[in-house]
């Protein structure tokens, strides 16, 4: 037997295309199959079609009482464990009216003893309160009944099945039974649907190798499916109407680029939320921005160029012998501010600002620098988000980042990443020795990199789009000799980069992502290694001067071009730069050693009080312990 209803309009829907696809699959199954079990994106909307180019928003039950009214369904019924069973009703129909026809129907086939409907106090909505089992039982008499077609959707089922096992065993055995027994009334059966947002909320047995049970997945719009609703949405700002077509179809594409991952209802808020927020259609990206960041204004378009050039002296003294990897790193941040980052892409995307991949020897100013970049964009070194991947090196230690699936322990904490990100995503995210995390997190980052987006243990949504991702690594060093010049070290570390992402890890995708901001730090030579010995022994009198009053000097300091043989810091330098293994860090280890401890020493002796001065005239070796020699 043919399907009955109304045709015409049922080809118009199927043709349409901005119907879902989940629809075309049901419609396709619908005489054969008695039960459908729909999960996913199922408290989504979606547009139906109305012809013309115009369309109707509706939710997943709505469509699908619409849809099925035109395949000629009459009656409609919604179960959900807290409201019982309630009467649906097709858009076109008067709610009145329709509640009395239906609950005429249920009587005249004896429904109404097993529940017994009531209208609300206008007479509209009619409801009857049932427990779940009642429920069931009430479905597998409606489907066995042949008077007409009818339609029973079940909703809310989360929490039906606890580690595998139902709460209602007895209840969902006998929707097993009747889903076999069921016949087709006419041409279709009287079908029972289920909606599910996790597939797994039903229980497993239930839908395995039954023939009579259609699964059908709910996905999240699709690039083309956000781009049609696009061409129908942006239809709602006036000054979209006076775009010519090129304006029209660029404006569209923007918008379907940066509402990936989002649901239908959110594109459809994004274009409500446009007007008060006194965006013209061709800000659909700015849109998409706020919605999903919660951030009203563009912190990137704030940032004072004044202020990043004046940065530029701060980090060069902060930061000694890098010139190279500061160009490299500022030209990165520069065409972020100037919003350049990917132009050379067609369109514009919701990557990271920046992405930034510091290799190089240990201690030579890699974190430094991360934090000068902070402090440049921020005016504070320790707004950066840092994360010591050692930590990371176990397989399931993602889960720290993204935080745990639903179930597991931790769930309720969320991740450190996703959650830091949500708070502050304007920031600078450093990942320092990114080689020590474990391949899975890797994953994480391809992610990260790729679409500027990564997705919480609870499924939630977190966007980089405003932020600089830092990688800090030692990779390539191996090969290096302390005395390689600058372009030998750089080609040395970026062949070791390319061989652990592409040999190692087999993961050339995320080598491809990184691309050319890779930024190589060079050896500490030996005059750089005085520089930075002289700001830390600045840094050390400075700190006696401000926290305890105490105003030291110290001879050969500052030092000229060659500090005078016997000073005092002619002896630092000698001890602290003959081993520059480990960098500026190895310079601050030594000086601790050689002037940190002896000076507190000297200062304890010398019961030195808040306002008092003094000169470090010498520094010598009594046997194996340095002994700092004060005068006043």
């Amino acid at each position: 037997m043919e399907p009955t209803g109304q045709p015409e309009k049922v080809q118009r829907l199927l043709s349409d295309p901005a119907t879902p696809r989940w629809l075309k699959e049901l419609d396709r199954f619908l005489p054969i199959k008695s039960h459908f079990v729909l999960h996913g994106n199922i408290r989504d909307r979606h547009p139906f079609a109305l012809g013309g180019g115009q369309y109707d928003m509706c939710s997943t039950q709505e469509l699908l009482v619409d849809f099925l009214a035109l395949r000629g369904f009459e009656y409609f019924f919604t179960v959900n464990p807290v409201q019982g069973v309630t009467v649906l009703m097709p858009s076109d129909q008067e709610r009145k009216k329709y509640g009395e026809r239906t609950n005429a129907w249920v009587q005249k086939t004896g429904l109404d003893k097993l529940v017994q409907f009531e209208p609300d106090a206008k007479g509209n909505l009619w409801r009857a309160a049932a427990s779940f089992p009642l429920a069931v039982e009430f479905a597998e008499a409606a489907a066995h009944n042949k008077d007409a077609r009818c339609a029973i959707f079940f909703g809310y089922l989360m929490g039906q099945t606890e580690q595998g096992q139902s709460k209602h065993t007895d209840s969902f055995v006998r929707s097993l039974i009747f889903s076999y027994e069921a016949k087709p009334a006419g041409a279709y059966y009287n079908t029972v649907i289920w909606l599910c947002d996790r597939e797994n909320d039903l229980p497993a047995w239930f839908t395995l190798n039954n023939p009579r049970i259609r699964s059908v997945a709910l996905a999240k719009p699709d690039s083309r499916m956000r781009t049609l609703a696009g061409e129908f949405l942006l239809t709602n700002l006036p000054d979209f109407a006076k775009f010519d077509a090129d304006q029209k179809r660029k404006t569209v594409d923007e918008f379907s680029l940066h509402t990936d991952g989002l649901l239908m209802s959110d594109l459809e808020a994004i274009v409500r939320f446009m007007p008060p927020q006194q965006l013209e259609a061709t800000e659909v990206a700015e849109a998409a921005r706020r919605y999903k960041l919660g951030v009203t204004e563009d912190p990137w378009r704030r940032i004072d160029k004044n202020k990043i050039h004046e940065a530029e002296q701060l980090i060069r003294k902060r930061v000694k012998g890098q010139e190279p990897a500061i160009v490299k790193s500022l030209d990165i941040i520069r065409r972020a501010i100037v919003g350049l980052a990917g132009a050379q892409a067609a369109r514009t995307s919701g990557k990271p600002k920046g992405v930034l991949f510091f290799a190089g020897p240990t201690g030579v100013g890699k974190t430094e620098l991360a934090k000068s970049i902070t402090e440049a964009l921020f005016g504070d070194e320790t707004a950066y988000i840092r994360f010591d991947m050692s930590e990371f090196n176990h397989e399931h230690s993602d889960q720290r980042l993204i935080g745990a699936p639903p179930g597991y322990v931790g769930f309720d904490a969320g991740g450190e990443l996703t959650s830091a990100i949500r708070e502050r995503p304007f920031s600078v995210v450093l990942f320092d020795e990114i080689e020590k995390a474990h391949g899975r997190i890797l994953d994480k980052f391809l992610q990260i990199l790729d679409d500027g987006q990564l997705t919480s243990g609870k499924g939630e949504r977190v966007y980089f789009s405003d932020a600089v991702i830092v990688f800090t690594s030692n990779l390539g060093m191996g090969a290096a000799e302390p005395g390689d010049d600058y372009s030998t070290l750089a080609h040395k570390v970026r062949q070791g980069v390319t061989s652990y992402f592409k040999e190692k890890l087999n993961r050339p995708e995320l080598l491809n992502r990184i691309g050319d901001n890779i930024v190589v730090f060079d050896f500490i030579r030996p005059e750089v290694a005085i520089e930075i010995l002289s700001k830390m022994t600045g840094n050390i009198l400075e700190r006696l001067r401000e926290t305890q009053q105490i105003y030291l000097t110290l001879s050969g300091f500052p030092p000229g071009r060659a500090p005078a043989a016997d000073s005092a810091f002619s002896f630092l330098a000698d001890r602290c730069t003959s081993d520059l293994t480990n960098g500026g860090r190895g310079i601050g280890n030594m000086l601790e050693s050689y002037l940190i401890n002896p000076l507190s020493r000297a200062i304890w002796e010398a019961n030195l009080r808040a306002g008092d001065a003094a000169r470090i005239e010498r520094i010598r070796m009594d046997g194996a312990t340095p002994v700092v020699e004060l005068s006043r």
